[in-house]
């Protein structure tokens, strides 16, 4: 029904001398529409009516005006039956320029600024069967012009400043689908210019997303920049596959560009553990491991493996997912240079049943490779159990003897069967310490499966304040989804804020290979990172923009007109696509954006 307010009418509400008002019982069967004519309503623009909103179930919603006369009355919201609407409503009011009820059969209205109706979005039972969207659209939403619902049978509508609609989404009305189809290039238009700021999830295309995230990272060199040069340290981690374990890519110069601006807070992480494959033992000093997890700086903070430890790879408890098993006889050499100064060194083991090292401190006699142990002076070894819980990491301090100079550890298996991960190599001094966890050939599910409740453990202990994690091309061999790879990241880096709460996250993806027959384009996972982490709020980068068009790969490759790319068709060359990846990590992690 339709109820027509007279000229008349109008004239005496101006005056003040009647009251109007609309049963509830006229309106609550939803068809009732109380309007004016555009006279009648040009005559109200100057009155001043207001709401009053109650929730005592025996009073209905008043519109007043000035003079508090009650103009209408608007239904009451039964809200007997809706008690959880009610504190649904009082704690997630959007205060949007709306009409909101807490009955269950009235919808929540949209007002022009003439407070027009112009469009009904959902009500309380439709919104209450679409949880899972809400809790998807609040994550993800971008603050895009569209008029959003979560009503299935009404479209997504984007309009323009005039109000016209040029899209429709998802539309079954014939009219909406008309408006589409008669502006085909406004449509064409805004999907472009959507497309280049939005993923189709409505995560931002911020390339990096989020570097406003990397809170302590930020907080910390601005209290180590040399301008101020206040005591702290910032602590590293960097995980993920070959990418960042081969040092010479860029986690080598990221780590000595942070130390040498900022400080350098010690060595850090320097892995035993090695992947199987390559050289074979005997090791000897001119006869390595092939791919020794070691440190981020391998040059000043040598490894070596003297005897015929055997190496476990992608399967253990440790931070960095290897593993050292010794024998009887064999020995592991670290060495630390004379500045910064050391003053605190954990060992990292898996417990085993036999177990028992014995580990020593040497001096650096002033002569002779560093990397040599002939070259150092050790004093009396000192016995250690390296049993315990079987198959558990296990943290031993190790200091004792360290010298305040340049110095190597040696660790010697005196008993048993003995599974060393690596060492934490410490300096009270302020600057940077950066942890290289990264395991060449791995994927993103092996780091999310990584033991539990050990692999927190491990990175508890090594008091990250932001940890660095780029993932991609072993993945992509391997042939995982984008939504595993998206699911696997989210697992892994509620793990990792598990262990470390609060701790700054940066994401990364590389630029696609020139690798032929990919079952999944990398595009694909870039997408997922900046999906996954516009919803967990973390820092997110693509590299790809940094070396080119994704859809034309050759053009960087190492026979293209940019060579960045090795001839191996998946990795960066060291010296040009690796200094690309060096550029992109210190982009949101330098304040003043790389300086």
């Amino acid at each position: 029904m339709r109820k027509d307010i007279a000229a008349s009418v109008v004239a005496s509400i101006e005056s003040g001398d009647v009251d109007i008002s609309v049963s509830a019982d006229d309106v609550t069967d939803g068809e009732t529409n109380v309007s004016m004519t555009v006279d009648e309503r040009l005559r109200l623009e100057d009155i001043e009516v207001s709401t009053f909103e109650t929730l005592d179930i025996s009073s209905v919603m008043y519109i007043t005006d000035e003079g508090g006369r009650v103009l209408f009355t608007l239904p009451d919201p039964a809200v007997t039956a809706n008690n959880s609407a009610i504190a649904d409503l009082q704690a997630n009011a959007t205060r949007s320029e709306v009409f909101e009820t807490l009955d269950d059969d009235a919808g929540l209205w949209l007002l022009d600024e003439e407070d027009r109706v112009v469009g009904q979005v959902a009500d309380y039972v439709t919104v209450q069967a679409h949880t899972a969207a809400i809790a998807g659209l609040l994550a993800s939403s971008t603050g895009l012009g569209v008029f959003e619902t979560l009503d299935t049978a009404i479209s997504l509508m984007v309009t323009d400043a005039g109000d016209r609609i040029i899209q429709a989404v998802y539309t079954s009305d014939p009219a909406l689908a008309s408006a589409v189809a008669s502006n085909t290039s406004a449509v064409a238009a805004l999907t472009s210019r959507v497309a280049a700021v939005v993923t189709p999830e409505g995560a931002r295309r911020n390339n990096p997303l989020n570097r406003d995230k990397l809170r302590w990272t930020h907080m910390k060199l601005a209290k180590l920049d040399p301008v101020l040069g206040e005591a702290a340290q910032l602590i590293i981690c960097a995980g993920g596959d070959s990418y960042t374990h081969n040092v010479n890519r860029w986690i080598g110069p990221f780590t000595a560009k942070l130390a040498a601006k900022y400080g350098d807070a010690g060595g850090g992480w320097c892995g035993f553990g090695f992947l199987p494959s390559g050289n074979v033992a005997p090791w000897a000093l001119g006869n390595q491991p092939s791919y020794i997890q070691g440190n981020a700086r391998p040059n000043t903070y040598p490894t070596r493996h003297i005897g015929s430890a055997v190496g476990t790879y992608y399967s253990t408890a440790s931070p960095d997912l290897a593993r050292a098993t010794l024998g009887v006889g064999d020995a592991v050499y670290q060495a630390i240079p004379a500045l910064p100064v050391h003053n605190g060194c954990d060992l990292f083991f898996e417990g085993s049943a036999d177990g028992v090292v014995d580990f020593a401190w040497g001096t650096y006699n002033g002569s002779g490779s560093v990397a040599d142990p002939a070259s150092y002076t050790f004093g009396a070894a000192a016995s250690l159990n390296v049993q315990g819980t079987v198959n558990a990491l296990q943290i031993a301090d190790i200091k004792a003897g360290i010298p305040a100079g340049a110095g190597m550890l040696r660790i010697t298996c005196t008993a048993g069967v003995p599974k060393l991960y690596g060492v934490n190599l410490k300096s009270a001094a302020s600057g940077v310490r950066v942890n290289k966890l990264a395991a060449t050939g791995s994927t993103i599910a092996q780091w999310a499966n990584a033991p539990a409740t050990h692999f927190e453990t491990g990175i508890a202990a090594l008091a990250p304040d932001l940890i660095i994690y780029m993932d991609g091309t072993n993945s992509q061999g391997a042939g995982i989804s984008r939504s595993s790879w998206g699911a696997h990241l989210a697992v892994l880096m509620a793990r990792i804020r598990a262990a470390r709460p609060s701790i700054d996250i940066l994401s990364a993806t590389p630029a696609e290979n020139q690798r032929t027959a990919n079952p999944i384009a990398m595009t694909e996972y870039a997408l997922e990172n900046l999906y996954r982490a516009s919803v967990g709020k973390w820092c997110a980068v693509d590299m790809q923009p940094l070396f080119g068009d994704a859809a034309n790969p050759g053009e960087y490759g190492s026979t293209g007109s940019m060579p960045l790319y090795a001839s191996d068709l998946i990795h960066p060359d060291p010296a040009t696509g690796g200094r690309l990846l060096l550029v992109g990590m210190l982009d949101p992690i330098v304040p003043y954006r790389g300086a």
